[in-house]
């Protein structure tokens, strides 16, 4: 049979289109001839290495990637009951789905019911098992709740608004530019949140006026690649660049060679009073848990004082 396969970890150019056997089902599999395959991002981190050491998902190139698809049972493997051959059935979270088959735990099937369509079929199974667990079982919405859904216009984001509003919950949503705006509102969703390349604006909805929704990002300074990376330490910089505009020269005192002799005992000394600290604080604690269990010795202040002088 036909099948994707990642040759290596990396990039796209390590899939390749391979001749492969076609698996033989086992105790409590099925054979499925694949109709459909969902594409998601999990198959790139599969395809990086991301996953290769997952016990869950064991990977080793060659191998097929995929983790969800629809078709028809070609044959089961003994000990199967719940499905038989000729059934339409959709499944997710089992890798091997890039194949024109793929041998499938037959609990993890999910008969197809007649009218919907493949397609459909596979989009609902990773992400739609997400959206439901979300909306029913991690917080099992209800009426007159209000929930946010970021990336509203995705399609696990779809998926969460449509679920949302059947449970009669108020959504709102964040999404990037004003087309996807107007997908979220078709799916039920409003106010809609746009965060755009010229910056974020919000709904002018009353509902949502006393909300901050952003926060202003720190300055942007140019790293040795030429690409543009957060300061993490652009008040030192600043500082700096106030003084070159008074006409003063900013001066590094550390590459001094006489502040460099003086800072490097002060620095030790600062470590090792930290550490003496640590231990004191550290042996203090673990001597009160212990005590705790021990009614019959109850030890005054003046022990702990005097381990802290010990310790120091």
């Amino acid at each position: 049979m036909k099948a994707i396969q990642v040759m290596n970890y990396g990039g796209s150019d390590e899939l390749a289109l391979a001749d492969v056997a076609i698996p033989e089902p086992g105790e409590g599999e099925a054979l499925v001839r694949m109709g459909m395959a969902g594409v998601n991002f999990i198959d790139v981190y599969m395809r990086t290495g991301i996953f290769k050491r997952s016990v869950t998902y064991e990977n080793a190139p060659p191998f097929t990637p995929g983790m969800e698809g629809a078709g028809i049972i070609e044959k089961v493997g003994p000990g199967v009951d719940n499905v038989t051959a000729g059934d339409q059935v959709a499944y997710c979270l089992n890798l091997g789905s890039y194949a024109e088959f793929a041998a499938v735990p037959a609990w993890k099937l999910v008969k197809v019911p007649d009218g919907i369509p493949l397609d459909i079929a596979t989009a609902l199974q990773l992400q739609g098992s997400t959206a439901h667990y979300l909306t029913h079982s991690l917080y099992p919405l209800k009426e007159g709740d209000s929930c946010l859904v970021h990336a509203g216009a995705g399609g696990l984001g779809q998926l969460v608004i449509q679920l949302a509003k059947a449970r009669g919950a108020v959504v709102y949503t964040t999404v990037g530019s004003a087309e996807k705006a107007e997908i979220a509102k078709a799916r039920g969703a409003a106010p809609t949140t746009c965060s755009g390349s010229t910056g974020r604006t919000r709904s002018p909805s009353p509902s949502t006026a006393s909300f901050r929704w952003w926060t202003p990002r720190r300055p942007m300074t140019p790293s040795k690649a030429g690409k543009p990376r957060a300061s993490c330490c652009w008040r030192r910089r600043r500082t700096r660049d106030r003084s070159r505009k008074r006409g003063r020269e900013a001066v590094n005192c550390r590459n001094e060679p006489a502040m460099k002799t003086l800072l490097t005992p002060l620095r030790l000394l600062f470590t090792l009073s930290r550490f003496r600290v640590w231990c004191a604080l550290t042996y203090s604690q673990a001597l009160r848990r212990a005590f705790i269990f021990v009614p019959a010795f109850r030890p005054r202040p003046i022990f702990f004082a005097s381990l802290l002088r010990v310790a120091a």
